[in-house]
């Protein structure tokens, strides 16, 4: 028994050993170089990548970040936070480098081509400078167009969602259930951070601070009220079901009175297309058959004479 064994142990020793002096390590140089001789050629990750993201990105990002820092501070922090209102469409490097190539293209193009039209240099200059002044407002414009949007889409939905949860929390789930039930089964901006806010809380941010966040993301009023009174009954602990029903009739009465402003305004909006097209085409019908009847009895008259 004691010869097979070692019979066994001598036989393994052997093979390992003749298996190790046959295994050669493999030379990193020289497997390049046997690549090489081969044809094949390893490329760069970073060469495979799109010409666009290789130069372009960078190259835009430097001059961004020039431009930045010859931008006051607090015009980059007003916009800043309106960029973070509208929710983030494009970073600020972004807008900035946007808002830059719109002010030198809107100031070339008028003055190339009243220049090219032989107009006088007075001409040039006026075209040159409204140009100018159309390419520094029309950025801020279109982000503030776009903040308006998303605070009427908020306001729009906020009743829906707060019904939701309220309906969540009666049926016995807890708010952290029914904040993922709305996050889930609707759509919006309000949804959209709270997924946000769901999200942080994952990460270990407490419930507080992710609805106080929701609020300097939006910055709507309704919001705002919504967010402090559900703190309020969490820390004083009120029924929260009817904490949120209480609050869903106040924001559906909020909408609705808003939309009865809004009704309201309609006929103060309606005095312009009425002065500028409604009126003239009116008298056209109105007083040129009266108009035309005039001149023909002058004219009869003249020609009596």
């Amino acid at each position: 028994m004691l010869i097979a064994i070692t019979s066994v142990t001598v036989f393994a020793a052997v093979t390992l050993l003749v298996t190790a002096l046959r295994t050669r390590q493999v030379d990193p140089v020289a497997a390049r170089l046997r690549a090489v001789q081969a044809g094949i050629r390893q490329r760069n990750p970073i060469l495979e990548q799109p010409f666009i993201t290789r130069a372009i990105v960078p190259a835009a990002s430097g001059i961004a970040r020039f431009l930045m820092r010859l931008m006051p501070s607090t015009w980059l922090q007003e916009t800043e936070r309106w960029l973070l209102w509208a929710g983030n469409p494009v970073t600020l490097p972004g807008f900035v480098l946007i808002w830059a190539a719109m002010v030198i293209g809107f100031g070339l193009c008028p003055v190339l081509i009243t220049s090219s039209s032989d107009a006088s240099p007075v001409v040039v200059i006026i075209a040159g400078a409204i140009g100018v002044a159309a390419g520094v407002f029309l950025p801020q414009f279109w982000l503030r167009m776009r903040v308006s949007e998303r605070q009427y889409q908020t306001r729009k939905g906020l009743p829906d969602a707060i019904d939701l949860m309220t309906t969540s929390v009666e049926a016995g789930l807890s708010l952290d259930a029914a904040l993922v039930r709305v996050a889930e089964y609707q759509a919006g901006p309000f949804q959209d951070e709270l997924t946000r806010a769901l999200q942080d809380m994952t990460l270990g941010k407490s419930r507080r601070d992710a609805l106080e966040e929701i609020c300097e993301r939006l910055n709507v009023p309704e919001v705002l009220n919504f967010v402090q009174t559900v703190n309020q009954a969490e820390a004083t602990g009120a029924p929260i079901g009817q904490v949120l029903r209480v609050q869903a009739e106040q924001v559906r009465i909020g909408r609705r009175q808003a939309a009865e402003a809004q009704a309201q305004r309609a006929p103060l909006l309606m005095i312009i297309p009425l002065i500028l097209f409604i009126f003239p085409s009116l008298f056209v019908v109105l007083l040129a058959p009266v108009a035309l009847t005039i001149i023909d009895l002058l004219t009869n008259n003249q020609v009596f004479r």
